[in-house]
């Protein structure tokens, strides 16, 4: 159902949050977003591989909405989604610290907890009496175990559960934490994981708090990226299918911020960006159930000063998945939106359906159609913004 919030996000040409209005107004969904759920999220990433992707094309022709097509397909195949915008102040792309922690930020540690509950639950054999109302633990002595030897067994067994995930000693401590906190009296079990939450995140804990959950290891650029690799093997022994980083407006890597006069990333600093997807193109063979996926404007690509092509080791990976004609493939790494949005134009009368599937939603949500007479509507020059833009705008409730 369209809410409120949603309908500001149409009227500033965003694509909604709620799934069913996205899917409802999206045309062309078999002309690609199909085609990386039914590839990438159905099998590839899912049995273990890892993919970069990015994402090109004009202002307004629609690489938001792609990118929220993809996110809301992750999480309903069971996968953890991370996604911003590189114009948000207080990221740099440039960094992988801040890179981790803009990623471990995202994951909500509780639910995280929940989900390393249940999967323990089903390798020690509880899956069919678990609901997370009561610990393991606490089954174990409903079932008869003396609780000494309850307890005994039920570290020995989280033990052997961390293990099985080849985790590197700092991530098993912390998995082991999370999982033995079950055996603490509420108030203590919510600092442990409060604490375990925090060293996740990469922040600084004095030497008590992280010897509480025995995780000693400080993030630091040395080991950002090993620590995103154990950071997604969490997620899977979790139950996750893996993890979908989502990367929006990558053009500012090439852009002038207008209150400054100066450019948002320094060229050593766009170097550093290059560099750390360069990587992750690499060693797509080392990492596992990871999907980034990276959209932006064409200069994020063509500027020959701050774009992927003044990186000549990364723009060799990445330039032979531009076709070099006008006809849209949907299997390459770089994919052209604007040859995307071309096909959907010989599909589709394309202002008069998404007026008609955004009106259809509207009407759904008690919403009418006012006149236009009289009213000053926002214009930025493209097609499916500016028609997505004039429907939310002239929407008024019943």
């Amino acid at each position: 159902m369209l809410t409120e919030r949603d309908l500001a996000c149409l009227r500033e040409g965003k694509p909604p949050s709620d799934p069913q209005v996205l899917e409802e107004m999206t045309l062309g969904y078999e002309l690609w977003p199909y085609l990386v759920k039914e590839h990438y999220l159905d099998f590839f990433i899912k049995e273990g591989g890892s993919k970069v992707k990015i994402l090109v094309g004009k202002e307004g022709s629609g690489k938001s909405h792609l990118l929220k097509l993809i996110e809301v397909d992750a999480r309903q195949q069971g996968y953890e989604t991370v996604s911003f915008s590189l114009r948000q102040d207080f990221f740099k792309f440039n960094d992988m610290v801040s890179l981790y922690r803009m990623v471990a930020e995202g994951i909500d540690v509780k639910a995280l907890s929940r989900d390393l509950a249940r999967q323990f639950a089903v390798f020690m054999g509880y899956q069919d009496v678990y609901d997370g109302t009561k610990t393991v633990y606490e089954l174990m002595v409903e079932g008869g175990i003396p609780i000494n030897e309850a307890r005994r067994e039920f570290i020995r067994g989280a033990a052997s559960f961390v293990k099985k995930a080849d985790l590197p000693p700092s991530f098993q401590s912390f998995v082991y934490s999370m999982l033995k906190a079950m055996l603490e009296s509420e108030e203590e079990c919510e600092a442990l994981l409060a604490i375990a939450g925090e060293w996740l995140q990469g922040k600084n804990l004095n030497r008590n708090e992280r010897s509480r959950i025995q995780a000693f290891e400080k993030l630091n650029k040395g080991n950002a990226r090993s620590w995103l690799d154990a950071l997604v093997k969490v997620l899977v022994l979790a139950g996750r299918r893996g993890l979908v980083l989502l990367i929006d407006d990558g053009e500012v890597i090439a852009d002038i911020n207008p209150e400054t006069g100066r450019h948002y990333y320094t060229p050593g600093a766009v170097k550093d960006v290059c560099e750390m997807i360069r990587q992750f193109i690499d060693d797509g063979d080392l990492l596992r159930h990871l999907f980034i996926v990276i959209a932006g404007r064409p200069e994020m690509l063509e500027d020959m000063r701050r774009g992927f092509k003044s990186y000549e080791a990364l723009w060799m990976r990445i330039q032979s998945g531009l076709t070099g004609i006008d006809r849209f493939n949907s299997l390459a790494d770089v994919v052209e939106v604007d040859k995307y949005f071309n096909l959907l134009l010989k599909k589709y009368e394309v202002k008069n359906e998404l007026n008609m599937r955004l009106q259809t939603v509207l009407k759904k949500a008690g919403f009418k159609r006012r006149m236009k007479k009289g009213l000053e509507l926002p214009q930025t020059g493209s097609l499916l913004k500016d028609t997505v833009m004039e429907v939310a705008w002239l929407a008024t409730r019943e």
